[in-house]
């Protein structure tokens, strides 16, 4: 996916949003009600939440109404935490039929919006909280937002399922892309450390990135040594691609039994460590 055109992209989003309300359809009122992975939100919060970013970018008027701060504990006080509940709150209540119904209108809306548009992948689009980025990168980002709010939901429903479709294809690029920023300033990697993540599964790939003498770090070529040897990277890091989606999405803590018996480390231990204890990109 990391070449891949506008409709290709349209193609992956839609895909991943109907796959998402395809499978919030057919959940009865206690898994809706489920708690999710994401602080203070069911399975079905997860639902509005896509609903009300889905109905922003589809350029719906909308009016939400504050909420009663004092009694969301679970949310933090920063922009991006006040900007995601009011749509989720708004919704508190509703019948799950209600939200899926609200879900399935604006799919078809936007599936129309999207096909009918631009698609040049440099052409302007507004995004969550009125952003305006580039046409791709809105897609992937919406892509990994529904994609990964599916994998939440059946992570905790234990109902797995949906791992390597193009949305997971989509993901698996957006979460690499984010490698080199996670090793060079989350880590503080020194100059000249590499790390090399190789994940199987229904998504795979095996990619190495090094910090270079300038404090950034880029992709390189598969170094040929061994793992702590001269011409090997410094840690190699072997996983499934669930266990990687769960890290570097925020969804598990990298000490737990779920992490430390899935991933097998080789190299430097102590820079795994301190990646996967900074790996997560999502807010």
């Amino acid at each position: 996916m990391s070449d891949a055109d506008v409709p290709t992209l349209i193609a992956a989003w839609e895909g991943s949003i109907r796959d998402f309300h395809d499978f919030v359809a057919t959940l009865d009122d206690s898994q809706w009600n489920t708690m999710s992975p994401c602080p203070g939100w069911t399975v079905g919060d997860l639902a509005a939440h896509v609903v009300g970013i889905e109905r922003e970018v589809a350029g719906d008027n909308l009016v939400v109404p504050e909420p009663e701060w004092a009694s969301l504990t679970h949310v933090r006080d920063d922009g991006f935490s006040r900007y995601t509940e009011p749509p989720v709150d708004q919704r508190r209540g509703l019948p799950r039929e209600v939200v899926i119904a609200e879900l399935a209108d604006v799919i078809d809306r936007r599936v129309a919006q999207l096909n009918g548009g631009d698609m040049a992948a440099d052409s302007v689009a507004t995004g969550p909280m009125g952003t305006e980025r580039p046409l791709d990168l809105m897609l992937r980002m919406r892509c990994f937002d529904i994609w990964v709010h599916e994998q939440d939901a059946r992570l905790v429903l234990d109902l797995p399922g949906h791992l390597g479709t193009a949305g997971g294809h989509s993901a698996a690029h957006t979460l690499m892309s984010a490698l080199p920023f996670v090793l060079a300033k989350k880590v503080a990697a020194a100059p000249g450390t590499s790390l090399q993540l190789v994940v199987s599964g229904p998504v795979a790939f095996d990619r190495t990135v090094q910090v270079g003498d300038d404090g950034k770090a880029r992709f390189v070529t598969t170094l040929a040594g061994e793992p702590g040897a001269p011409d090997g990277p410094t840690v190699r890091l072997t996983t499934d691609w669930l266990t990687f989606m769960l890290v570097a999405c925020g969804r598990v803590d990298s000490r737990s039994p779920r992490v430390v018996d899935s991933v097998t480390i080789e190299g430097d231990v102590d820079l795994a460590t301190r990646y996967l204890g900074n790996a997560s990109i999502t807010p």
